[in-house]
Protein backbone atom coordinates (compact mmCIF):
# COMPACT_ATOMS: atom_id res chain seq x y z
CA UNK A 1 0.00 0.00 0.00
CA UNK A 2 2.94 2.32 0.66
CA UNK A 3 3.92 1.97 -2.99
CA UNK A 4 0.47 3.18 -4.09
CA UNK A 5 0.63 6.11 -1.67
CA UNK A 6 4.04 7.11 -3.02
CA UNK A 7 2.77 6.93 -6.60
CA UNK A 8 -0.29 9.04 -5.76
CA UNK A 9 1.73 11.61 -3.81
CA UNK A 10 4.29 11.92 -6.60
CA UNK A 11 1.55 12.57 -9.17
CA UNK A 12 -0.08 15.12 -6.87
CA UNK A 13 2.95 17.33 -6.17
CA UNK A 14 5.12 16.89 -9.28
CA UNK A 15 3.14 18.95 -11.84
CA UNK A 16 3.43 22.23 -9.95
CA UNK A 17 7.00 21.69 -8.77
CA UNK A 18 7.99 20.41 -12.19
CA UNK A 19 6.69 23.55 -13.91
CA UNK A 20 8.39 25.96 -11.48
CA UNK A 21 11.75 24.22 -11.72
CA UNK A 22 11.49 24.01 -15.50
CA UNK A 23 11.07 27.80 -15.56
CA UNK A 24 14.33 28.29 -13.64
CA UNK A 25 16.11 25.78 -15.87
CA UNK A 26 14.90 27.59 -18.99
CA UNK A 27 15.98 30.93 -17.51
CA UNK A 28 19.52 29.61 -17.15
CA UNK A 29 19.61 28.29 -20.73
CA UNK A 30 18.12 31.49 -22.14
CA UNK A 31 20.59 33.60 -20.20
CA UNK A 32 23.50 31.47 -21.37
CA UNK A 33 22.45 31.75 -25.04
CA UNK A 34 21.82 35.51 -24.93
CA UNK A 35 25.06 36.24 -23.09
CA UNK A 36 26.96 34.06 -25.53
CA UNK A 37 25.52 36.01 -28.46
CA UNK A 38 26.22 39.35 -26.76
CA UNK A 39 29.67 38.11 -25.69
CA UNK A 40 29.08 39.12 -22.09
CA UNK A 41 29.05 37.29 -18.77
CA UNK A 42 26.84 37.18 -15.66
CA UNK A 43 27.23 40.31 -13.52
CA UNK A 44 29.04 41.98 -16.40
CA UNK A 45 27.40 45.06 -17.90
CA UNK A 46 23.82 46.24 -17.46
CA UNK A 47 22.17 43.23 -19.08
CA UNK A 48 24.39 40.68 -17.33
CA UNK A 49 23.83 42.33 -13.97
CA UNK A 50 20.05 42.61 -14.32
CA UNK A 51 19.62 39.11 -15.70
CA UNK A 52 21.77 37.56 -12.99
CA UNK A 53 19.82 39.44 -10.32
CA UNK A 54 16.51 38.17 -11.72
CA UNK A 55 17.96 34.66 -11.95
CA UNK A 56 19.13 34.65 -8.32
CA UNK A 57 15.79 36.01 -7.13
CA UNK A 58 14.00 33.26 -9.04
CA UNK A 59 16.27 30.63 -7.46
CA UNK A 60 15.56 31.95 -3.96
CA UNK A 61 11.83 32.07 -4.67
CA UNK A 62 11.75 28.53 -6.08
CA UNK A 63 13.77 27.20 -3.14
CA UNK A 64 11.35 28.58 -0.55
CA UNK A 65 8.32 27.85 -2.72
CA UNK A 66 9.25 24.16 -2.83
CA UNK A 67 9.17 23.76 0.95
CA UNK A 68 6.13 26.01 1.40
CA UNK A 69 4.22 24.09 -1.26
CA UNK A 70 5.12 20.74 0.31
CA UNK A 71 4.07 22.03 3.74
CA UNK A 72 0.74 23.34 2.41
CA UNK A 73 0.17 20.03 0.65
CA UNK A 74 0.74 18.14 3.90
CA UNK A 75 -1.54 20.45 5.86
CA UNK A 76 -4.42 20.40 3.39
CA UNK A 77 -4.24 16.69 2.72
CA UNK A 78 -4.09 15.67 6.39
CA UNK A 79 -5.59 18.35 8.62
CA UNK A 80 -8.32 20.03 6.56
CA UNK A 81 -11.53 18.72 5.00
CA UNK A 82 -9.43 16.60 2.65
CA UNK A 83 -8.25 14.77 5.74
CA UNK A 84 -11.68 13.12 6.15
CA UNK A 85 -10.98 11.22 2.93
CA UNK A 86 -7.24 10.77 3.43
CA UNK A 87 -7.57 9.36 6.92
CA UNK A 88 -10.24 6.83 5.88
CA UNK A 89 -7.82 5.08 3.56
CA UNK A 90 -6.89 1.52 4.62
CA UNK A 91 -3.35 2.54 5.58
CA UNK A 92 -1.54 3.13 8.84
CA UNK A 93 -0.52 6.56 10.10
CA UNK A 94 3.10 5.56 9.61
CA UNK A 95 2.57 4.67 5.95
CA UNK A 96 0.75 7.95 5.33
CA UNK A 97 3.51 9.96 6.99
CA UNK A 98 6.31 8.07 5.26
CA UNK A 99 4.74 8.42 1.81
CA UNK A 100 4.59 12.20 2.14
CA UNK A 101 8.03 12.41 3.71
CA UNK A 102 9.75 10.31 1.03
CA UNK A 103 8.27 12.31 -1.85
CA UNK A 104 9.04 15.60 -0.09
CA UNK A 105 12.63 14.46 0.51
CA UNK A 106 12.98 13.41 -3.11
CA UNK A 107 11.76 16.79 -4.33
CA UNK A 108 14.03 18.60 -1.88
CA UNK A 109 17.04 16.80 -3.36
CA UNK A 110 15.78 17.40 -6.90
CA UNK A 111 15.28 21.06 -6.05
CA UNK A 112 18.90 21.45 -4.93
CA UNK A 113 20.19 19.46 -7.93
CA UNK A 114 18.16 21.38 -10.54
CA UNK A 115 19.09 24.76 -9.05
CA UNK A 116 22.76 23.75 -9.02
CA UNK A 117 22.60 22.61 -12.65
CA UNK A 118 20.92 25.88 -13.61
CA UNK A 119 23.71 27.87 -11.95
CA UNK A 120 26.32 25.75 -13.76
CA UNK A 121 24.68 26.55 -17.11
CA UNK A 122 24.34 30.29 -16.56
CA UNK A 123 27.81 30.80 -15.07
CA UNK A 124 29.45 28.27 -17.40
CA UNK A 125 31.04 26.58 -14.40
CA UNK A 126 31.14 22.96 -13.36
CA UNK A 127 30.47 23.27 -9.64
CA UNK A 128 30.41 19.50 -9.31
CA UNK A 129 33.98 19.27 -10.64
CA UNK A 130 35.00 22.12 -8.33
CA UNK A 131 33.53 20.21 -5.41
CA UNK A 132 35.40 17.03 -6.38
CA UNK A 133 38.65 18.98 -6.65
CA UNK A 134 38.06 20.46 -3.21
CA UNK A 135 37.19 17.01 -1.88
CA UNK A 136 40.42 15.51 -3.26
CA UNK A 137 42.45 18.40 -1.85
CA UNK A 138 40.87 17.91 1.57
CA UNK A 139 41.67 14.19 1.50
CA UNK A 140 45.31 14.84 0.62
CA UNK A 141 45.53 17.37 3.44
CA UNK A 142 44.15 14.84 5.94
CA UNK A 143 40.80 16.57 6.43
CA UNK A 144 38.63 13.63 5.32
CA UNK A 145 36.54 13.41 8.56
CA UNK A 146 35.70 17.11 8.26
CA UNK A 147 34.47 16.64 4.69
CA UNK A 148 32.54 13.42 5.40
CA UNK A 149 30.62 14.88 8.33
CA UNK A 150 29.94 17.99 6.26
CA UNK A 151 28.31 15.87 3.55
CA UNK A 152 26.36 13.82 6.10
CA UNK A 153 25.17 17.06 7.69
CA UNK A 154 23.80 18.30 4.36
CA UNK A 155 21.90 15.04 3.84
CA UNK A 156 20.34 15.09 7.30
CA UNK A 157 19.53 18.78 6.91
CA UNK A 158 17.13 17.87 4.09
CA UNK A 159 15.49 15.27 6.33
CA UNK A 160 15.30 17.54 9.38
CA UNK A 161 13.85 20.49 7.45
CA UNK A 162 10.93 18.45 6.12
CA UNK A 163 10.18 16.72 9.41
CA UNK A 164 10.35 20.05 11.26
CA UNK A 165 7.68 21.43 8.93
CA UNK A 166 5.49 18.35 9.42
CA UNK A 167 5.94 18.49 13.19
CA UNK A 168 5.01 22.18 13.32
CA UNK A 169 1.91 21.57 11.22
CA UNK A 170 0.94 18.62 13.41
CA UNK A 171 1.31 20.69 16.58
CA UNK A 172 -0.64 23.52 14.96
CA UNK A 173 -3.52 21.14 14.27
CA UNK A 174 -4.09 20.90 18.02
CA UNK A 175 -5.39 24.49 18.02
CA UNK A 176 -8.97 24.37 16.66
CA UNK A 177 -9.79 27.34 14.47
CA UNK A 178 -6.21 28.60 14.52
CA UNK A 179 -4.31 25.75 12.93
CA UNK A 180 -2.28 27.90 10.53
CA UNK A 181 -1.30 30.35 13.26
CA UNK A 182 -0.49 27.45 15.57
CA UNK A 183 1.71 25.89 12.91
CA UNK A 184 3.62 29.13 12.36
CA UNK A 185 4.10 29.68 16.09
CA UNK A 186 5.26 26.06 16.50
CA UNK A 187 7.78 26.45 13.69
CA UNK A 188 9.15 29.69 15.19
CA UNK A 189 9.48 28.03 18.59
CA UNK A 190 11.32 25.07 17.09
CA UNK A 191 13.59 27.50 15.25
CA UNK A 192 14.60 29.29 18.44
CA UNK A 193 15.09 25.99 20.27
CA UNK A 194 17.36 24.81 17.47
CA UNK A 195 19.35 28.03 17.48
CA UNK A 196 19.79 27.89 21.26
CA UNK A 197 21.03 24.30 21.12
CA UNK A 198 23.39 25.08 18.22
CA UNK A 199 24.78 28.05 20.15
CA UNK A 200 25.55 25.78 23.10
CA UNK A 201 27.19 23.32 20.71
CA UNK A 202 29.37 26.07 19.25
CA UNK A 203 30.51 27.13 22.72
CA UNK A 204 31.26 23.53 23.69
CA UNK A 205 33.14 22.52 20.52
CA UNK A 206 34.79 25.79 19.52
CA UNK A 207 34.55 27.98 22.60
CA UNK A 208 38.19 27.56 23.59
CA UNK A 209 39.46 28.55 20.16
CA UNK A 210 36.91 31.33 19.78
CA UNK A 211 37.67 33.08 23.07
CA UNK A 212 41.18 32.00 24.04
CA UNK A 213 42.88 31.54 20.70
CA UNK A 214 41.22 34.16 18.51
CA UNK A 215 44.44 34.62 16.52
CA UNK A 216 43.71 31.25 14.92
CA UNK A 217 40.60 32.62 13.24
CA UNK A 218 42.24 35.88 12.23
CA UNK A 219 44.99 34.02 10.37
CA UNK A 220 44.83 33.24 6.68
CA UNK A 221 43.84 29.58 6.66
CA UNK A 222 43.91 27.66 3.39
CA UNK A 223 42.83 24.13 2.64
CA UNK A 224 45.91 21.97 2.72
CA UNK A 225 47.90 24.32 4.93
CA UNK A 226 50.02 22.28 7.37
CA UNK A 227 50.15 24.51 10.41
CA UNK A 228 48.95 24.44 14.04
CA UNK A 229 46.41 27.15 13.22
CA UNK A 230 44.95 25.21 10.29
CA UNK A 231 44.85 21.97 12.29
CA UNK A 232 43.13 23.74 15.21
CA UNK A 233 40.47 25.18 12.91
CA UNK A 234 39.79 21.84 11.21
CA UNK A 235 39.73 20.03 14.54
CA UNK A 236 37.21 22.49 15.99
CA UNK A 237 34.96 22.47 12.94
CA UNK A 238 35.09 18.67 12.71
CA UNK A 239 33.94 18.39 16.33
CA UNK A 240 31.23 20.97 15.60
CA UNK A 241 30.03 19.07 12.51
CA UNK A 242 29.95 15.77 14.40
CA UNK A 243 27.89 17.35 17.17
CA UNK A 244 25.60 19.04 14.65
CA UNK A 245 24.98 15.75 12.83
CA UNK A 246 24.07 14.06 16.12
CA UNK A 247 21.75 16.91 17.09
CA UNK A 248 20.13 16.93 13.65
CA UNK A 249 19.43 13.20 13.90
CA UNK A 250 18.00 13.60 17.41
CA UNK A 251 15.75 16.49 16.37
CA UNK A 252 14.63 14.58 13.27
CA UNK A 253 13.59 11.61 15.40
CA UNK A 254 11.72 13.94 17.78
CA UNK A 255 9.94 15.64 14.86
CA UNK A 256 8.90 12.29 13.42
CA UNK A 257 7.68 10.85 16.73
CA UNK A 258 5.59 13.93 17.48
CA UNK A 259 4.10 13.98 13.97
CA UNK A 260 3.31 10.27 14.10
CA UNK A 261 1.79 10.46 17.58
CA UNK A 262 -0.50 13.37 16.71
CA UNK A 263 -1.54 11.78 13.42
CA UNK A 264 -2.21 8.47 15.12
CA UNK A 265 -3.63 9.52 18.52
CA UNK A 266 -4.55 13.22 18.45
CA UNK A 267 -5.91 13.79 14.96
CA UNK A 268 -8.08 16.90 14.93
CA UNK A 269 -9.91 17.86 11.72
CA UNK A 270 -12.18 20.50 13.28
Amino acid sequence: MLKKLLKYEWKAVSPMLGITHTVVFLLSITGFLIMTILQTKPLEGIFGGLYTTVFFLSIVCIYFFTYIYLAIRYYRNIYTDEGYLTNTLPVTSGQLLWSKFIIALLWSVLDAFILMISCCILFQRNFFRDFLDLFQTAIKAGYLPFVIFGIVLVIFSFISTILELYCSISLGSLFPGKKVLGSIVSYVLWYFINQAVVLVLILVTMGKDLFLETEIYSAQIEIGAQSPAAEAVIRSFTAYFIGLVILTVIFSVIYYLISHYILNKKLNLE
